[in-house]
């Protein structure tokens, strides 16, 4: 994340693992479904453009002359070394694209587009697991629960070994910091210049969850801010953090359309309604991100769509930590330095709660 390495990254810039993802994605989309030759052709453009850091498996299969439906499977008889991570972290666009047909479809495609590169089963049957549980998660469901249930359509030599691996041993997105998030961006070799960014990865998952494209409209709402509402801390709406000076090293809680000028920008998603997950631990995390800053004698400044709720939440949750302010002595402190405060999100105030018990 601090930039560097092979090909001289940007921070933030991600890599071919993400890369080949978009690769899987663009197919999916273009193609209306999994089409193999299709795809390993692409994957075989890209690689030719010289990508750094490219896993030595993938090299290998993609480089070898063979044909599709072969390359990986003779590369694994020749070696007997096949069974690399590569293959799973390109599968989310997959597991979001198949998670409308159920479990079975969804498995079997993660486990072919394993084998266009990977052809020992064992890493297949990772990428099926995985991509069973995304599944489940966009169902609304626990995936974590879900576990047991997707071992059982695992091979059974291969049962034990992913066991181990989904042991109760994992974090959700929410503890990615998002100093590290706020900065992902990218380009796909050999398949033109366009940068991805945050919002646009966004937008894509929705296309391959069969969502139509919807362009952001920010709609018309008067500028608000920025005001010093504690000291160094600022706040606004959209159009009043979008327009601000550029020496603000800002934190937004909404999309925001098209990316803002700040040199210091951090992005956390928060809704808001009733069913953040992770609530807790973005807050934390934006409270620490705001603190770090505010130690570099930053001015920080903290905005949402309306300037309301979400960043009332930040606000009144800084002085609760920071301050030692009971909820309530919070609230009357931000309201009167800052009347646009929206109280109507029930799941702030009992999250103001838990920042007062200290978890």
């Amino acid at each position: 994340m601090c930039g560097g390495g092979p090909g001289d990254r940007e921070p933030g810039e991600f890599t071919d693992d993400t890369q080949m993802a978009l690769l899987v994605a663009a197919s999916l989309l273009e193609r209306g479904g999994l089409d193999e030759a299709d795809l390993f052709d692409r994957f075989h453009t890209w690689a030719a453009a010289g990508p750094p850091n490219i896993g030595t498996q993938t090299r290998a299969v993609l480089g070898s002359g063979r044909a599709w439906d072969v390359a990986a499977t003779d590369h694994f008889a020749a070696t007997g070394r096949a069974a690399g991570n590569g293959s799973l972290m390109r599968t989310t666009p997959a597991a979001i694209w198949f998670s409308r047909f159920g479990t079975a479809a969804t498995m079997d495609a993660a486990r072919r587009i394993s084998a266009l590169t990977h052809g020992d089963p064992s890493a297949g049957e990772g990428c099926a697991i995985f991509s069973e549980l995304v599944r489940v998660a966009l169902e609304g469901e626990d995936p974590l629960a879900a576990i047991p249930a997707a071992l059982e359509h695992v091979a059974p030599e291969h049962r034990d070994r992913w066991a181990a691996v989904l042991a109760p041993v994992c974090f959700g997105m929410g503890a990615i910091p998002m100093r590290w998030a706020s900065a992902v961006h990218g380009r796909v070799l050999g398949v033109g210049d366009r940068v991805w960014r945050g919002n646009d990865l966004q937008e894509l998952s929705a296309q391959l969850d069969g969502k139509e494209p919807v362009p952001f409209e920010a709609g018309v709402i008067s500028r608000i801010g920025p005001t010093e509402v504690l000291p160094g801390i600022w706040a606004g709406n959209l159009d009043g953090a979008r327009h601000s000076e550029s020496d603000f090293a800002v934190i937004s809680l909404c999309k925001l359309g098209e990316p803002f000028g700040h040199e210091v920008h951090r992005m956390a998603y928060v809704a808001d309604t009733d069913h953040n997950a992770d609530l807790d631990a973005v807050l934390a995390d934006v409270l620490d991100d705001l603190a770090a800053l505010r130690a570099e004698d930053r001015k920080v400044l903290v905005h949402c769509h309306g300037g309301a709720s979400r960043t009332g939440l930040v606000l009144r949750a800084w002085l609760v930590r920071e301050q030692g302010m009971s909820p309530d002595e919070a609230t009357a402190h931000v309201v009167e330095r800052w009347p646009h405060l929206g109280l109507w999100n029930q799941s702030f105030t009992a999250a103001l709660e838990r920042v007062r018990r200290g978890g």
